[in-house]
């Protein structure tokens, strides 16, 4: 670990790897009205700070379906204080939704 860089190194046979950061928060979208087939969120650290920050470059980090429902959720680190979802395909095919 190295700031906010964590590394593994792969060895020669299969492993499964996980990772919990303390410094994380689940947050939620509901995917009802936009119907996007996938959704992303960026999130940063206030007004003139860069929406990469949290998430890293675009497209930004894609967020994980619960089962069948219109509910999509992802971590984000805790100290982010502009979230911004970004989707695309479906009905709506791409657009904007901002959480201050």
């Amino acid at each position: 670990m190295n700031g906010n860089t964590y590394t593994f190194t792969m060895p020669a046979f299969n492993v499964t790897a996980a990772a919990t950061f303390a410094n994380s928060r689940t947050i939620y979208y509901n995917n009802y009205e936009t119907q996007w087939s996938k959704v992303y969120v960026y999130s940063s650290l206030g007004s003139g700070a860069t929406l990469t920050e949290g998430n890293g470059p675009s497209p930004g980090q894609e967020m994980t379906r619960i089962g069948t429902t219109c509910i999509y959720y992802a971590e984000v680190p805790s100290d982010m204080e502009n979230i911004v979802f970004y989707g695309s395909g479906g009905e709506n095919n791409r657009g904007a939704r901002q959480l201050r």
